[in-house]
């Protein structure tokens, strides 16, 4: 993991993480749509490349475009996990651990959630 997160970073983050998610999530449902219709989706895959690599910057995990679930890298109970976001919410209060996925996440003691082991 490159860039690791307290819990208040992460919150922190996400003034820059949601508005991409939003995004992401426009792009996506656009890109399906073409892509019935048989037109042209590579400028709108280009975007959302763009998207993600954005995200990338910010050190956030885009782990579901269509519903703008991002993960940022962190430490809960001395653990390394991931706090879990789904767009939507106002906060992030879930984490998962590393080989997890969204359906796995738990909620957060936030007294227990450090930068570091």
């Amino acid at each position: 993991m490159s860039q690791i997160f307290t819990l208040e970073q992460a919150n922190r983050a996400l003034c820059f993480v949601r508005p991409i998610a939003e995004d992401l999530r426009k792009l996506w449902v656009e890109s399906n749509e073409k892509n019935i219709l048989g037109e042209n989706v590579h400028p709108i895959l280009e975007k959302i490349e763009y998207a993600l690599k954005e995200l990338q910057q910010v050190g956030s995990f885009c782990r579901d475009i269509q519903n703008g679930i991002m993960d940022f890298p962190g430490y809960h109970n001395e653990k390394a996990v991931f706090f879990c976001w789904k767009l939507g919410e106002n906060e992030i209060n879930h984490w998962h651990g590393l080989k997890e996925s969204f359906k796995d996440r738990q909620h957060l003691s936030p007294e227990l959630t450090t930068a570091l082991p």
